[in-house]
């Protein structure tokens, strides 16, 4: 009998520990997908490495990558492309969806509905959806047609997951013009490993 009401207690004891352990580590979803720019300056306060590998959209011939460093609430973009159209400013953006929680990603050619022979902003977007952050100043490309782009920029709430996320570069020749708007290169950002 005195063996058995010790045994009890200690029975109590370890019930009542495993199941504040269960409860310590239990992970929930989350309810929403928006954030708040503090709550994610709060979540990278470490350095955070991603990577776009930037290929040809429109046949334009324009190849290059994207690597971005998010440290303490500031994100930082370095671009280097070739295939540019000389001696122009070029637009980018990180594009994606604010409607959905869908990843973002580069159309494919049949994304030309209209058959024209391109790919215009329009038909890009039910893809990568719209624009997130202009990579600003836009960059011109030297005569040669290379980018070399950097700046920093606050990360916000309106990023949402980078890896989730594109990048597009515009403006290129399509039927002897120079068309600003025109996608020439996109690529999704991962993690960098």
């Amino acid at each position: 009998m005195h063996k058995n009401f010790l045994l009890l207690p200690l029975l109590a004891l370890l019930l009542a520990f495993t199941a504040c352990e269960k409860e310590e580590y239990t992970i929930s979803e989350p309810e929403s997908q928006s954030f708040k720019t503090n709550d994610l300056a709060k979540a990278h306060k470490t350095k955070d490495r991603y990577v776009a590998d930037l290929m040809s959209l429109n046949n334009s011939g324009v190849m290059g990558q994207a690597i971005l460093t998010l440290e303490d609430g500031m994100l930082t973009v370095h671009i280097e492309a070739s295939g540019m159209v000389p001696n122009v400013a070029h637009a980018q953006h990180i594009h994606g969806h604010t409607d959905s929680p869908r990843a973002s990603v580069c159309p494919p050619p049949a994304a030309d509905t209209n058959d024209d022979g391109m790919i215009s902003v329009a038909e890009g977007v039910p893809f990568y959806g719209g624009i997130l952050l202009a990579l600003t100043p836009f960059p011109v490309a030297d005569a040669d047609g290379n980018i070399d782009y950097t700046n920093t920029f606050e990360y916000t709430g309106d990023l949402g997951q980078l890896q989730k996320r594109v990048i597009v570069l515009h403006g290129g020749n399509f039927d002897g013009e120079f068309i600003p708007s025109l996608p020439v290169a996109c690529g999704k950002i991962s993690v960098k490993k």
